[in-house]
């Protein structure tokens, strides 16, 4: 899904791709994220990928690009980055609706890098339905 969103530090969010709507219990839902480099970071981030209900995360995954093989501080301007994140379901998540939540942050300060027109410094990338 194109989603053109631009962070601070030269990197730009060009768009996603989630495994499924629907998720149950056990399940693992896949997070593609597509990112743009228009000017090299200046430092390494850590992605993450939430699930929130009420404003509160529910289940998340957090890592560096490629496990830490492709670290932000080293894409180049130019480049296209694909970065993978699983969120595990797990088995006494309540069911209902929950937004999936991206960004990206420091891992030193916890700092989050600042997201053009976000509040929050984070992406919504939809609604999943957890269910039985």
């Amino acid at each position: 899904q194109p989603l053109p969103r631009s962070f601070q530090d030269g990197i730009e969010l060009m768009g996603y791709w989630l495994s499924q709507p629907t998720v149950h219990a056990g399940d693992r839902l896949y997070v593609r994220l597509f990112w743009r480099v228009t000017a090299q970071p200046t430092q390494s981030y850590t992605v993450f990928a939430h699930l929130n209900q009420a404003g509160q995360v529910a289940v998340g995954s957090d890592d560096l690009p490629g496990h830490g093989s492709c670290k932000t501080s080293d894409w180049q301007p130019g480049e296209v980055v694909m970065n993978e994140l699983q969120l595990v379901v797990p088995a006494d998540l309540p069911d209902g609706l929950y937004d999936v939540n991206v960004g990206l942050y420091r891992l030193e300060t916890m700092q989050r890098l600042d997201v053009t027109g976000s509040v929050d410094d984070q992406i919504s990338l939809g609604i999943i339905e957890v269910g039985r």
